[in-house]
């Protein structure tokens, strides 16, 4: 009787594919990438101008693949690991000329490793490049403090939330005095 029935029939339509499981090269539109809505800076990129000129003069993968990320359930990429100002100076470069070089953009994604860490490490690009102001740094740890609460569901001393941040399991790479 089975082999007799019609063939099976699909009621819904197949769901979009997930993101990639581990850390992949993509080509990506800059239009479906935006920047972290965490950004820490309060003030404009200093090197602004300089950024833009090397984009300009040598492409917009000079310096490497984009890192991106994308919060489940959001149909936008998002600038990880820093790099707001690269990806705001492509997208003008974009909308500005039409030059195609710029219409995509080579990008590492990375899978969503949650709010703090996403936090973390635009933190952390920017410290290392040295081009954060004490008053970016001080509110951006408190904004992480308060992610790393929610998070965990506990509420952290400053010597706590100093251990979370040099915690090698927790991966935030952080520290403060």
């Amino acid at each position: 009787d089975s082999l007799l029935v019609g063939a099976f029939s699909r009621t819904a339509p197949l769901p979009p594919p997930g993101d990639p499981l581990g850390v992949t090269p993509m080509e990506v539109e800059v239009d479906r990438i935006k920047c972290y809505d965490g950004n820490i800076r309060l003030v404009p990129n200093p090197k602004y101008d300089e950024i833009k000129l090397t984009l300009q003069t040598q492409g917009p993968n000079a310096t490497g693949a984009l890192p991106i990320t994308r919060r489940p359930q959001e149909e936008h990429y998002m600038a990880a690991k820093g790099h707001n100002t690269r990806l705001q100076i492509i997208q003008t470069l974009w909308r500005e000329t039409r030059d195609p070089r710029f219409r995509a953009v080579l990008c590492l994604f990375y899978p969503w490793p949650g709010e703090a860490q996403v936090l973390a490490d635009h933190i952390g690009e920017n410290e290392n490049r040295g081009q954060m102001l004490f008053i970016e740094k001080a509110l951006a740890l408190r904004t992480l403090r308060q992610t790393l609460e929610h998070e965990t569901g506990e509420s952290l001393t400053q010597r706590d939330f100093a251990r979370h941040l040099q915690d090698p399991d927790r991966k935030l790479g952080l520290s403060v005095s």
